[in-house]
């Protein structure tokens, strides 16, 4: 099945399968699932994924550095989970161990891995699941990442998702943008090379920010497929079209929108790093700025059709295996953009070099940063 799966993922980039944590049913009843899977431990580091390369990110545990180069996990080298996995830049060991053989249960973890290109071998008992995960996500949020660079004239901010409610969000980047400015600084990195997405609300407020137009020309289009788990979220659908995939209304999708002029914060250049992670409405997010004019994307390219499709469903059990479709889309998106057979592209191309992170650097941000003070003769 796998080719049959990877081709649904590949034109529908939120189609993906998860594999259900296996839990002996005679000592974890149903009530007790979820409790088994928060505490299900975990090594309490995330992942870069780069080729056939998995390097730690982020970690909690001071025995792991960023760097440090993850050759084995319980003696199954990387390259094994990676057979398993999606090409996702950013990951969680247990992410990788659940889809190779379900063999995240376990109670210790035997590391094996290079540091400073000698071969080390670290035995952990992990730390509590959902507590590293909390952790190692709130270590990315968006005031913990904000940064400058005076000497480059250079600010950097990290967008790592997008909320329900995004007024805080916008509230804290047209604050700091106008802060930048007042330090006397010209150039400006957004950083969404993790943001998977997330919602929309107040995309109009967010890209005024940004975008120095009366209005955003946002799409030509949208679509919808008819089936009985998209019939209850539009009223137009009827029996009849079930199964065919129809226009959407005029009055259920914007083609384009005004902006804001107060929201504006003008005078400086936007750079956003972005890559395969970049998705959703995130990728909607970029995409506008390219389009507008607003900012030039730097980066890897984002995954195919990372546009194309929105508003998922649970996708349940693929029965009669084991395998749970995550999300499917109901909604189809003709966005206007610059992109290319489906693939938005960077203005600047910085493609993920492993040799470059395994000193603990990131890579793709020292090459902009260098980019930029060349631009600017700094």
């Amino acid at each position: 099945m796998r080719p049959y799966l990877d081709r649904l993922h590949y034109e529908d980039p939120h189609y993906r399968i998860l594999i259900p944590t296996i839990a002996d049913p005679e000592v974890y009843t149903r009530r007790d699932l979820r409790r088994f899977e928060r505490t299900l431990p975990t090594p309490g580091f995330s992942l870069l994924q780069i080729n056939d390369t998995l390097v730690v990110d982020r970690s909690l545990d001071p025995a792991f550095r960023r760097g440090d180069q993850v050759t084995a996990i319980n003696g199954v080298p990387a390259a094994e989970y990676l057979k398993y996995g999606y090409d996702d830049r950013y990951t969680y060991p247990i992410t990788l161990m659940g889809r190779c053989f379900y063999s995240q249960v376990v109670d210790r973890f035997r590391i094996e891995l290079r540091r400073d290109g000698r071969p080390m071998v670290i035995e952990t008992p992990g730390m509590p699941n959902a507590r590293t995960l909390f952790l190692l996500t709130r270590a990315e949020e968006l005031d913990r990442s904000i940064r400058t660079w005076p000497e480059a004239g250079c600010g950097y901010i990290a967008i790592p998702e997008f909320f329900p409610n995004n007024n805080r969000l916008i509230r804290i980047l047209h604050r700091t943008l106008r802060d930048f400015r007042r330090q006397g600084l010209t150039d400006v990195i957004l950083d969404l090379r993790r943001n998977t997405g997330g919602n929309g609300h107040n995309f109009d407020r967010l890209l005024s920010i940004f975008i120095d137009k009366p209005v955003v020309e946002y799409c030509t289009g949208q679509w919808v497929k008819a089936s009985r788990r998209s019939m209850p979220y539009y009223d137009f659908l009827t029996e009849e079209m079930l199964g065919q995939t129809v226009p959407l209304p005029e009055g259920e999708f914007v083609r384009s929108f005004p902006t804001i002029p107060a929201m504006h914060v003008d005078g400086l250049r936007f750079y956003v790093l972005v890559g395969r992670d970049t998705g959703s409405i995130a990728a909607s997010f970029v995409n506008m700025l390219q389009y507008h004019g607003a900012a030039l994307l730097a980066g890897e390219p984002l995954r195919h059709n990372a546009l194309k499709y929105g508003e998922v469903v649970d996708g349940g059990l693929l029965l009669p295996t084991n395998l749970y479709q995550g999300a499917v889309s109901m909604v189809r998106i003709d966005e206007r953009t610059r992109a290319v057979d489906g693939v938005v592209q960077p203005d600047i191309p910085i493609p993920c070099i492993a040799a470059e992170y395994l000193s603990g650097r990131d890579g793709q941000l020292d090459r902009l940063l260098a980019i930029i003070r060349e631009r600017n003769g700094r």
